[in-house]
């Protein structure tokens, strides 16, 4: 559901940066005239950093979506490939471990205080029934589905400046679920690809856009305010796309009707 809204989106990037580019030529990197064969070169050695990841992708994908292995089963057998991998690179030591393991409990615990605290609210949301009561008073208010739709989207815009995608996703989706889908009658797939072009404009959004947090740290970049600023086409692109799928639903569920008849 997400291929055809995905190219489209990294057309408009590259669109974007290719006219960008041509119009501000002096302020670009300088970079040698090509040659087929370096290029070949460099391509080709490149792949000697870059095959333990895409053999870690292969498994997990290719064990999922071929059923021979659970999501859970796919994510112990990559790590034990990276750890393979980590020996076979003389990087598989004790520090490296305890770093690793460190990390993946911090994620962990954060995750899993996240999903009790949502738990609770959701639980809290259900007896008091505020998603039918919600959902009849928007049926009652006259107001258009997709003028509840964009009031929605520009809370998730909101949300995605201020929390982190999965804790917004999980304290949210047990109210703009039953609302959108089944009160408003949109599609749960195309819904769930909406969900995950916001959150990654939240990504990028301050003051909590990781993404562009992560660019400052590889660019060298001393004011994080030059970083934000270059985000604001990308994300203008962003809100462009989320027209086109709300336009033209069929860009989501175009692959998935055809491949697996839903």
């Amino acid at each position: 559901a997400g291929i055809i809204p995905g190219i489209i989106m990294s057309v408009l990037f590259m669109g974007y940066i290719m006219v960008y580019s041509v119009i501000n030529k002096k302020t670009m990197p300088k970079v040698s005239e090509f040659n087929f064969m370096i290029y070949l070169k460099d391509f080709l050695i490149s792949w000697k950093e870059v095959w333990p990841i895409l053999l870690i992708l292969l498994t997990i994908f290719i064990g999922i979506y071929s059923g021979f292995m659970t999501p859970t089963e796919a994510a112990a057998i990559s790590v034990v490939e990276s750890m393979v991998i980590a020996f076979f690179y003389r990087k598989l030591k004790f520090r490296v471990l305890k770093e690793a393991a460190i990390e993946s409990l911090k994620t962990t615990a954060m995750v899993m205080f996240i999903y009790i605290g949502a738990t609770i609210l959701g639980s809290s949301i259900a007896m008091i029934k505020l998603p039918a009561h919600l959902c009849e008073a928007v049926a009652s208010s006259g107001i258009s589905r997709y003028g509840i739709l964009f009031s929605i989207i520009g809370i998730y815009i909101i949300l995605g400046c201020l929390m982190e995608a999965m804790s917004s996703i999980i304290i949210t989706l047990p109210i703009t679920y039953p609302l959108i889908v089944e009160t408003l009658h949109f599609d749960p797939i195309w819904f769930g690809i909406l969900l995950v072009i916001l959150n990654q404009m939240g990504l990028i959004t301050p003051p909590v856009g990781l993404n562009s947090y992560v660019i400052h740290g590889i660019s060298g970049e001393k004011n994080i305010g030059t970083i934000f600023s270059g985000i604001l086409p990308f994300f203008a692109l962003m809100c462009i796309v989320i027209i086109l799928i709300i336009l033209f639903p069929e860009t989501v569920l175009f692959l998935p009707r055809n491949m697996f008849g839903y």
